[in-house]
This record gives C-alpha cells, structure tokens and sequence, in this order.
C-alpha cells in the first residue's frame, strides 16, 4: 500500500511515534487481537462467540484484514473498536489516548514518543 499524502508541514516526534504506533497496532491480526484481549481462540473459519452479546453460536468474524464484524449484534471495526468495546472506552480524545496506551501496554510496546 502506498502511504496517503501528507497535507500539512512535517509531523512533529510524538505524531510521527503515534502514527508508527497505529500502523503497528492496526497490522496486528483480528484472531491474534481477539485472542490477546478476549481469551477467545478463533476457529477455522475464523469466526469466535461474540464478547459483546450473549452468543450461542460464533457471529463475530474475523477478517485478515484485521478487521472483525458481528452477524449477531452489528459491532464491527478494527482493534481499536474491539478494545474500546471490550474496555468500555471511547474511540475518541482523550478516552483513545488511553485506549491506545493500554493497547500498547497489552503488546508490549512503547506508547510514548520517542521510542
């Protein structure tokens, strides 16, 4: 993938490591993310039991573009949304902040700048 021009002057340091940051968090896959933070191992097909609704049977899909969607109660998106879900976190401000850092925290990365 070629990466989307930039439309204002250069980044600083601690928005060039967020965005490093991001592209890692995002290139993880939906089954590794889910199993990580849910404790939920993905069959086969790539399908688990929904974390987020009572779930009989697997609705939630797992994408290999590290994507996820629930055929069950609608809830869908990438590893931010699951997290931010999953931990009652908002996916905006100062909630994703924090959503990113307990995220990094759970990957073992570094969520400050200049690492």
């Amino acid at each position: 993938l070629t990466p989307a021009p930039k439309r204002w002057g250069g980044a600083s340091p601690a928005r060039a490591c967020r965005t490093e940051l991001d592209e890692f968090l995002l290139a993880i896959p939906a089954a590794t993310y889910v199993r990580e933070l849910a404790g939920l191992e993905p069959r086969r097909d790539g399908k688990v039991n929904c974390p987020f609704h009572a779930d009989d049977t697997p609705s939630l899909q797992l994408y290999e573009d590290g994507t996820f969607y629930c055929y069950g109660c609608g809830a869908g998106g990438s590893i931010y949304d699951f997290a931010g879900t999953l931990w009652t976190l908002e996916t905006k401000g100062r909630a994703f902040l924090e959503l990113r850092a307990r995220l990094a925290d759970s990957f073992g990365l570094c969520a400050g700048a200049g690492s």
